[in-house]
Formats: C-alpha cells, structure tokens, sequence
C-alpha cells in the first residue's frame, strides 16, 4: 500500500493537488487545493497505518470531510440575481469596465433571463445553458453576442468552483454548442467585414482637407486619430500635458468612458507612449497656441470632452459626406493607421504598442490578414539561410 500526492494544472491556469492511495490494486483519489492540504492529508494516512486504520478508509473520511452537506445559501439564490450581484461587483472592483458590464447586462436580460432567471444557480445545468445558446443562433445573433452571455457566466461559476460552493462549472465546455471553430469563424467573417472599413490612401487625404475647411476646429482631433491610430474615448481623454515635445510621443493613459461620462483606464488597463510625426506635433503645437489651450487637447465649442454620439450626427457622418466618401465609423481611423503602419513593414511588436493591444496574439488575429508579403518575405529569408538558395 502506498499514498502519493501530485500537482495538476487546472484549464484557468491555477493549480489542485490529486492524493492518490494504492493498495490491493486499487486507487482512491482525492482533490485538494494546496499542497498542504495534500502533505497534511498523506500525513494522516501514514499515521493511520499506525493506528491500525484502513489508509482506503482514511482516505474516504476525508472525502466525506470536504463534501458539503447542503447546498450554501449563495447558490440557492435565482441566478438573474446572483449573476447581476456578481457582475455589479466585478464592476466596482474594476474587473470589468466601460461597455462591457453594459454589454453583459443587456444580453443577458434579453437572452439569458428569460429562460433561466429564476433557476437556482446551483440547480443551472450545461444543457440548459446549449440551448440558450442554441436560440441565440437560432435567431442569427453573433459569437459576440453569445459571448456576452458565456463569458460572464463561465467566470460567475469558476468562482463559485473556486469556494468550493459548486463542485463543477456548467459553463465550461460549451463547444459542442458553440459549434465547430465557431470563434475562428466569426473572426475570419469579421476580418472580411473589416476590409470595408480602412480607407484607401487617396481617401485620408480627401477627408483631412474638407475637414480643415468645413470643419475646422475639429481638425487637429481626427488628424490625430488618423495619425496616432489611438481609439476614439483616448483622443477625446486626452491632456496637453501628455505631449512630449522633445521625445516627439504623446502618453495615452486614460479614456473617456461613454457609459459612465466619465474619464477611465484604456482598454487595456495600461498606459503607454505613442509615437508621433513631426507634422502632427506642428499641428498640435498651433492647436495649442491658437486657442490658449492647458487643459483638455480637443474640447468641443463648448468646452468639454468631445461625445462620441454628438460629434458622429454633426460632425463626422456630414463630414464624410461633403468629401464625397463612403460611411465609416470613427474607429476605422484607427484600422487605416495600422493598415498604414503595415504597408510600410513595421514590426509587429511595435504596432502592437503603438495600438494598445493588450498582447501580440491580439494584433495579428486584428491585422494578421494584411500581413502575407511579410510572411512570404520571411519564408524567402528563412530558405536563403539553410538552403543557400533564392526562390
């Protein structure tokens, strides 16, 4: 007979610690979660040897130990409620920012609620869980939308999994649901849809010009959104004070938060320096001069942070008209800086810094499409060097 303890990695990267007790043939398992809990266990076990006591038997004690007796109050509360409570909290811990609780609210009191709401979380299964995705699809919605529903859902449940107040997550391995590369599907379809909105080369400057004479003062604003690639709440967020004239960077570390009005983190939770032309800083630098500016870089007229919604109906959708170009969002400024930043081959890394994006893996599944030369360029470069040969 003997007892073993090993450590095994769970798929949110944390860590459990399987006990194992052989003997006659036979294995007992027991999951705990520190590794002291497991020496502590197979202390007992050892001892139990000299206490004339089945080490099997042991072993079981301490399974019926851990089990709960009885479902905690917290899991027979109506999931509408408890997930809303959790999602409120993450909210106010800043887990969760800007649209994103927003999002999770209105999806789920749209899809999940109606079906489940008054379901007793712990009573929530996998399947039920399928087939509001399955209406979700049924009706044509996005993997977005979907997602707005399983991710609140998979981290309310890991959590509950964590305290030990569930034993399993019906949230988890919910592929066979989703669909087969249902996520690689939806990004592929997204990247297509996404060519429409760049805009060509010959069209940036059609934009610029007609905004500097029809709408002057906003100028400077979608100039730097063309040339700096930063998204719209971090243009409208920004401070004269964030402008490095000698290093020629700009420090994006807020956003304005249309949710909330008010100023927030970045989208990644993380600030960081941008590089700017010298034509940009010259714009700036009369922006600054010209209407004696110390605070906000971009107000509107009236002094304040610029809206999204006021500036798209009475700026920029009137302005994309007298250029003669078709509709974008604002946002495909930003698509068109690093479409730009692309084509004149600059490293991935430093288009991932200069974005914002929280990692690498995040820009290329964005803008890895526009990338093929540049993987062809590296093939070419790969086969001089082992084969001694050019293609």
């Amino acid at each position: 007979m003997g007892a073993t303890y090993r450590e095994r990695r769970n798929k949110d990267g944390s860590s459990s610690w399987l006990v194992t007790v052989h003997k006659d043939g036979k294995r007992e398992f027991l999951t705990v979660r520190t590794e002291e809990e497991a020496q502590g266990l197979l202390n007992k076990i050892h001892a139990a040897k000299f206490e004339g006591i089945d080490a099997v038997s042991r072993l079981r004690q301490a399974r019926t130990a851990v089990a709960p007796t009885g479902p905690a109050p917290e899991v027979r509360r109506p999931l509408k409620e408890a997930l809303g409570a959790w999602i409120d909290s993450c909210e106010k811990r800043g887990e969760i920012r800007g649209s994103t609780p927003v999002g999770y609210r209105s999806t789920c009191q749209t899809w999940l609620y109606p079906a489940l709401g008054d379901v007793p979380v712990n009573e929530v299964t996998r399947d039920q869980i399928g087939q509001v995705i399955r209406r979700i699809k049924d009706r044509g919605k996005s993997i977005s939308t979907i997602g707005h529903v399983v991710h609140p859902l998979q981290t309310f449940f890991g959590d509950l999994v964590e305290r030990r107040l569930l034993v399993t997550n019906p949230a988890d391995n919910l592929g066979h649901y989703l669909g087969k590369n249902a996520h690689a599907k939806a990004r592929d379809a997204r990247q297509v849809k996404e060519g429409t909105h760049f805009f060509a080369p010959e069209e940036v400057p059609q934009v610029l010009q007609t905004c500097r004479t029809a709408f002057e003062w906003y100028f400077p604003f979608i100039a730097t959104l063309y040339g700096t690639g930063c998204r719209f709440g971090e243009g409208a967020a920004l401070m004269v004070k964030d402008i490095n004239w000698q290093k020629r960077t700009i420090r994006i570390e807020r956003a304005f938060n249309e949710a909330t009005a008010k100023i927030d983190k970045t989208k990644s939770g993380k600030a960081r320096e941008v590089q700017v032309s010298q034509p940009l800083l010259d714009l700036l630098r009369e922006h600054i001069q010209k209407h004696e500016l110390t605070g906000v870089l971009f107000p509107n007229q009236g002094g304040r942070v610029i809206r999204r919604g006021p500036f798209t109906t009475k700026v920029w959708r009137p302005l994309l008209t007298k250029a003669g170009v078709p509709y974008r969002k604002p946002h495909a400024c930003r698509h068109t800086y690093a479409s730009g930043l692309i084509s004149a081959l600059a490293p991935a890394k430093f288009i991932q810094q200069q974005l914002g994006h929280a990692s690498i893996q995040v820009t290329f599944d964005t803008y890895g499409h526009l990338m093929p030369q540049e993987h062809q360029d590296a093939v070419e470069r790969v086969s001089q060097g082992f084969l001694g040969v050019t293609a």
